[in-house]
């Protein structure tokens, strides 16, 4: 959820970069994958 309200509020479309935007996304993704491995 939280991952769901940043990206909304640093969206291209919503005045954000597209670099800040997939930079969030990395991140999450990292996360994930770490989370998955424990």
């Amino acid at each position: 959820a939280a991952h769901r309200r940043l990206i909304a509020s640093v969206h291209p479309d919503k005045g954000g970069t597209e670099a800040l935007a997939a930079q969030i996304n990395a991140a999450r993704d990292l996360l994930l994958s770490r989370h998955k491995d424990a």
